[in-house]
């Protein structure tokens, strides 16, 4: 009833525990592994195989622990059954297959290998989709042999005895007593009813009735002397003699006996020790591994033929006498063999089984091939991924040693059993792998290197590493030691803490490199808060169930004191930081847990991850219970780890290690939720080029709704679509999905460019998969000869790996092998350049000089243009020649740089050539294509306030542009907008590429200057006169409207201008200069300053800034004027004054100034003289100038004379009384010669007082010439009314003339 209570236990496991859709897969199943160590590989322990019974081509392998797998193609190919990754026991042993219909097959279970108890026989009706338990029970089912009359009919031997059926399983009946058998065989003739078997301690049975009956064979099986079991038993048969029956057993170095009779009798063919066929080595030094390794083989065409295997093939050409090894359990073909059998249908085929898997030889045992590829059974014993690089898995396995894989398949590092707990660390894309049992790291491909533990660190039990700071690491056995430095080529280890107990697990917390927590094994907890100060702090307290036999910690990213821990069978959570626990094992199976996670990325829901036995659970924060999240997980073997690749998007996977199954994973999409996300196979497709679309999106979505502008189609519904882009441009990519219940949209800008990647593009090739991501490889003879990784050098900087093309052990002259970088856009930049690192050194043979190149392709690969080109000693960073193989040191390097502007605007491919002439090795690193955009603000600009001008420069097409500040822009972003800053402005452009994100600045000035006017004070006189027009030059800064008046003015004589006095204008827009004048109220003084204001717009301009002095200033005025007694005619007077010196001088005369308005009152005088001609200069006070006076002429002895009207003064003017009598006042003149007029002498007295004159000519004068003449007078004299220097007779004559006429001073 066992077996129908485990059915009972699943159902109520099925119905009282919620499922969630998870989609297991198996991690690169279908290839054998690729050997990267010395010793041989393996995937799989195979405990049997057989062949179909009519099918060649069809072949059946049962993996101990990875289940049953059926080749349909002679082996060139496996598949499991499906049915055996979901029966609920662990080992398998055997097969049986019905020749009536292959779609029945009966299923040994059990371990015959370790001799292990199983669960009876387990039947298929569908080719292995499912298993059901049949009526044998609770056995470990060794070999299965059908009746070839009735298919109905089985006998199988167990670790029980012998039992048949006849009813297709159904029931089983015993048919010998109940002990261990270790072999069953049908006699190899047509219609034979004989079968043989063997039981463990070397007892032999025979039946002549398929198995109802059974009789012990004694005869001739004599063990040798010491020898009291054979310790396993195989049984031998052949076609070619049907009589010939070999047993072989392992004790003893292994002993062969031989039968001719069918079976009735033996003789002994090998029962001496040497040769050592069931040892690792023909030594009796050596030893084997008992019935665990035991194999028997005999030819199918020649009976004599036979071969023992068990570590080593042995091969015995004489029924079993002499023997030849050949091969070593290290090489050639995997040790722990189980079975070798020659194919049936092709006897040249001899395959062995074992614990690496199938394999096959064609040359009778000596050279072997693995035949194995999809026989997915590793047996890990642990196993962990990188949690930075999707591709990066290790694992250690039972016999068949330690592996990695990468994006391309599977890779073994070493042999043997590898039982190490292994860890990454969170380096960015790391391979860097940890072994928990050794101070030893390596990066998967490389070699293991010390990471410089202390020797206090004895037993590793494990190492917590934090995805904030990659470089911190703690490590603890009962110790914890830390480093800050993990990157370094040996990290420095510091300790922080002695607990003296085992320590179980530790946990760095996500959301803190500070808090460090520690379980040990007797259910305590260690927590610390500065675990990265120099002496950290431990809180300890006691967790609520034992931690001695399995214990775990996580935490939750964004909840810092929220924790989950394993406690053996137990699950807890704390909120507090460990300080107490809440019991969560809710509906979890009573079990030591294997492993338990929190999603770092979607931690606000909580969502958690462990693994018990063989299932998967997961639950949310607000989840009652947990889920089980195990759809197409095998759950027939057990999960021995679970790790993580996180990252906050789809691609995120869970993965399990398994005892027997290899390395599974699964998205975590489900248990995130709807989240809307998807990829391309190509985000650059060339023009007509098709992009096959994937849905990436999490949970579980029902419908998809596509947008794809500028593709064909532009829409559609399917899950993945495909579609075909025909134009050149940049597209986003919408994808809307739907469960029916809530939907979620996702766009992604930009997403599809037909232009290709944008620049900056950088490679420096130390990812484990190469051609790296987007690149692409040219093998120029498809010979398989072309660029590959090197781990042995690397280029300039701190990488450990670059790229090489052997050379020199590879023949491959005249090839021309490629790496092309990925096509990128070179549209819109202002330079593009290419840098790398390259290393060669030219052999000294001259004929051998290889080539590397540098093409262009800009129409998607199918022309190339070359543009660097260099061979030889141009090539090579070395000087002189080599004559060996070429590893660059880190100074053998040398970056040649390449212009690529003249592609600028196109789609670009670059590859890089290597033209082959069998020379040396020529080695590439740090590949980059990188560009420029420029931005121009233009020169500085100068305007008015309140006017505009550009800036900037017209733009590059596809690049877009952004001012600073946008304050006075007609726009912020295009290359030259108009600026109208109210005051001086700095503005900076930033000119970015949109889609790379290159970017470039530039800044211009815009000064802003104001409407003011300045005074060109050099040009104004530092003095100036009252009543003078003076030029006041003036520049303006900016240009007024038209219609603006300037006005000059002057201010006081301290400088103010509280009231200014305006003294000229002008109207204009630009500079000029103003006629002012000098106000003839202006006060004398020194302080005075002039200004101009302005009308449109109204502003005032700063003063001249130097003071001017304002003075009473005079100037000459002309005045023509006879003298009547003087006149001698033709325009002539005498020089009355001394003819000797002053010839041409007459007399002087006084030249007064009268208003030009009654009262008429003198404003100004001035005496001077005139000449004979009658001019005269007179100076005038300036404050005249411009203005109206009566002019008034008095001399000694004439009459007072007004000019007939007011006369204008102007500066340097003439007034001449000559001309017309009527340019006297009421014509007060004489005519004294043809058009010649005078002023009448004679007014030299008033009556009393000579030489004073009374305004009229009279008889007082005339009396006082009389008075004179009695004198005799002969000087100058104002009696000498003549001017001759004499007072005579003519004198008296003009003054009668005169009285006589009544004159008198005309004026108003």
């Amino acid at each position: 009833m066992r077996v129908n209570i485990q059915v009972l236990i699943l159902y109520f496991i099925m119905t009282s525990t919620a499922f969630a859709q998870s989609n297991w897969s198996a991690l690169l199943p279908a290839q054998f592994p690729t050997n990267a160590s010395g010793q041989i590989h393996g995937i799989s322990r195979i405990s049997q195989m057989k062949f179909h019974p009519t099918n060649p081509n069809k072949m059946y392998a049962v993996s101990a622990r990875g289940g049953l797998f059926i080749s349909t193609n002679g082996g060139t190919n496996w598949s499991v059954t499906p049915g055996t990754d979901f029966m609920p026991y662990a080992r398998l042993a055997s097969v049986c297959v019905d020749f009536t219909n292959d779609q029945i097959l009966y299923l040994g279970t059990g371990d015959h290998n370790y001799y292990y108890s199983g669960s009876g026989v387990w039947k298929s009706t569908n080719g292995g989709n499912t298993f059901s338990p049949s009526g044998l029970e609770n056995k470990l089912v060794v070999e299965m042999i059908m009746d070839p009359t009735d298919h109905n009919t089985i006998v199988a031997v167990t670790n029980t005895g012998i039992y048949k059926t006849i009813n297709a399983g159904s029931t089983w009946t015993l048919k010998t007593a109940s002990r261990p058998f270790d072999d069953l065989k049908l006699k190899e003739n047509t219609g034979t009813r004989t079968m043989f078997a063997a039981t463990t301690d070397s007892a032999f049975f025979r039946s002549t009735d398929f198995g109802d009956t059974w009789t012990q064979i004694n005869n001739g099986i004599v063990l040798p002397s010491g020898v009291t079991n054979g310790n396993g038993v195989r049984i031998g048969l052949t076609p070619a003699d049907s009589n010939v029956v070999y047993l072989s057993m392992v004790a003893n170095g292994g002993m062969v006996y031989k039968s001719t009779d069918g079976g009735t009798s033996f003789t002994a063919k090998k029962t001496t020790s040497a040769p050592y066929i069931s040892y690792y080595t023909n030594s009796s030094a050596s030893s084997g591994q008992g019935d665990y390794n035991h194999g028997l083989g005999v030819d199918r065409t020649d009976p004599n033929v036979i071969w023992y295997v068990a570590h080593c093939v042995w091969k015995s050409t004489d029924g079993g006498v002499n023997w030849t090894q050949q091969t070593v359990w290290y090489n050639v073909l995997h040790t722990d063999m189980h079975q070798m059998i020659q194919n049936p249908y092709n006897s040249s085929q001899l395959y062995n089984l074992n614990d690496g898997g199938v394999w096959l030889s064609t040359d009778g045992g000596t050279l072997w091939t693995p035949k194995s590829d999809g026989i997915y059974g590793y047996e890990i014993y642990h196993g962990n991924c990188s949690p930075t690089n999707r591709d990066i898995v290790s694992i250690g396995t039972q016999d068949n040693g330690e592996l990695y894989a990468n994006a391309a398949g599977w890779y073994t590092n070493r042999g043997g059993d590898w039982s190490s707990q292994c860890s990454f660390d969170y380096r960015a894309n790391s391979s860097m792998v940890y072994y928990h049992n050794s101070n030893k790291r390596r990066l998967v491909n490389g070699s293991s290197v010390s990471y410089g533990l202390p020797a206090a660190i004895t037993v590793l039990q494990d190492i917590a590493f934090n995805r904030t700071n990659p470089d911190l690491a703690f490590v603890g056995d009962t110790l914890v030691v830390r480093t800050t430095n993990l990157s370094a080529t040996t990290p420095t280890w510091t300790q922080i803490a002695s607990l003296n107990k085992k320590i179980m697990a530790m946990h760095s917390s996500y959301s803190d490199p500070n808090r460090l927590y520690i379980i040990t094994s007797d259910a305590m907890i260690y927590v610390s808060t500065d675990a990265l100060s120099a002496v950290p702090t431990f809180s300890s307290y006691t967790l609520p169930n034992a931690t001695n036999n399995a214990a775990y910690i996580t935490s939750i990213k964004n909840s810092p004191n929220t924790l989950y821990i394993t406690c053996n069978t137990k699950v807890y959570r704390s909120t507090d930081n460990g300080a107490t626990w809440v019991n969560i094992t809710l509906n979890l199976p009573s079990v030591n847990h294997s492993r338990i996670l929190a999603d770092e990325y979607f931690s606000s829901n909580e969502l958690v991850f462990i693994a018990s036995n063989n299932t998967v659970y997961y639950k949310l924060a607000s989840n009652p219970s947990w889920t089980i999240f195990n759809t197409n997980l095998p759950s027939r073997t057990n999960v021995v780890d679970l790790s993580i690749y996180n990252v906050n998007t789809p691609s995120a996977v869970l993965r399990v290690a398994t005892y027997g199954r290899g390395i599974w994973e699964t998205s975590i999409a489900g248990p995130r939720g709807l989240v809307s996300n998807f990829i391309a196979n190509n985000s650059y497709p060339c023009i007509g080029g098709t992009v096959q679309y994937s849905d990436l999106s999490s949970g579980y979505p029902t419908s998809w709704t596509w947008s794809f502008p500028g593709g064909t189609p532009s829409t559609s519904t399917s899950a993945n679509p495909t579609v075909t882009y025909n134009t050149s441009g940049t597209y986003n990519v919408t994808l809307t999905v739907s469960d029916g219940v809530t939907s979620n949209t996702l766009t992604k800008t930009n997403y599809i460019n037909t232009k290709g990647i944008n620049l900056s593009l950088s490679e420096t090739f130390e990812g484990a998969t190469f051609p790296p991501t987007n690149w692409s490889e040219f093998d120029d003879a498809n010979d398989g000869v072309k660029w590959q990784l090197n781990s042995s050098a690397s280029g300039f900087g701190n990488g450990i790996q670059c790229v090489y093309f052997n050379n020199w052990s590879q023949n491959a002259t005249g090839r021309k092998d490629e790496i092309r970088m990925p096509r990128f856009n070179g549209e819109s930049y202002n330079s593009i350049t290419l840098t790398f690192d390259v290393a060669y050194w030219s052999y000294t043979n001259q004929s051998e000089q290889d080539t590397l190149q540098v093409l262009v392709s800009t129409d998607c690969g199918a022309t190339f243009t070359q543009v660097y080109s260099k061979g030889g000693a141009t090539l090579s960073t070395v000087a002189g020649n080599s004559t060996s193989a070429f590893t660059p040191t880190s100074t053998q390097w040398r970056t040649d740089t390449v212009n690529l502007n003249s592609y600028i605007g196109q789609s670009i491919i670059l590859a890089f050539r290597n033209v082959a002439r069998f020379g040396n090795n020529l080695y590439l690193d740090n590949i980059s294509v990188n560009a420029t955009v420029t931005a121009n603000a233009g020169i500085n600009k100068s305007i008015c306030n309140g006017n505009s001008t550009t800036i900037g420069v017209a733009g590059t097409s596809g690049v877009n542009y952004s001012w600073t500040p946008a304050t006075g822009l007609s726009s912020a972003t295009i290359s030259n907008p108009i600026a109208s800053p109210t005051s001086t402005q700095q503005y900076i452009l930033t000119a970015t590429h949109p889609l790379s994100g290159i970017f470039g600045k530039d800044t211009v000035n815009v000064i802003v200057n104001p409407f003011l006017t300045y005074i060109t004070n050099s040009a104004i006189p530092s003095s100036l006169c009252k009543n003078i027009t003076v030029n006041i030059p003036f520049t303006v800064a900016c240009a007024y409207t038209a219609g603006n008046i300037f006005t000059a003015q002057l201010s006081d004589a301290a400088g103010s201008f509280a009231s200014p006095v305006v003294i000229g204008t002008l109207t204009g827009s630009g500079s000029g200069t103003i006629s002012g004048l000098i106000p003839s109220s202006a006060v004398t003084g020194t302080g005075y300053r002039m200004r101009i204001v302005t009308s449109s717009p109204v502003t005032t301009g700063n003063n001249n800034g130097s003071n001017i002095s304002i003075t009473n200033c005079t100037f000459t005025y002309n005045v023509k004027v006879f003298i009547q007694g003087y006149y001698i005619g033709s325009g002539t007077m005498r020089a009355a004054v001394n003819p000797g010196l002053y010839p041409t001088l007459c007399d002087s005369v006084k030249i007064e100034l009268h208003n030009a308005v009654a009262p008429y009152s003198l404003v100004d005088y001035n005496q001077g003289t005139i000449n004979t001609n009658g001019t005269g200069q007179f100076l005038l006070p300036t404050t005249a100038i411009g203005q109206s006076f009566y002019l008034v002429v008095k001399h000694r002895n004439t009459l007072e004379t007004w000019s007939a009207n007011p006369v204008n003064i102007t500066s340097g003017g003439t007034y001449d009384f000559s001309t017309s009598a009527n340019k006297a006042y009421e014509s007060n003149q004489v005519l004294v010669g043809p058009g010649v007029y005078a002023i009448y002498s004679g007014d030299i007295s008033n009556g009393t007082t000579g030489g004073t004159a009374d305004g009229q000519i009279s008889t007082s004068d005339y009396n006082e010439l009389q008075n004179t003449l009695g004198q005799f007078l002969s000087s100058y004299d104002y009696h000498d009314l003549t001017g001759d220097f004499q007072i005579e007779s003519m004198d008296y004559s003009l003054m009668e003339n005169n009285i006589n006429l009544n004159l008198v001073v005309k004026k108003p």
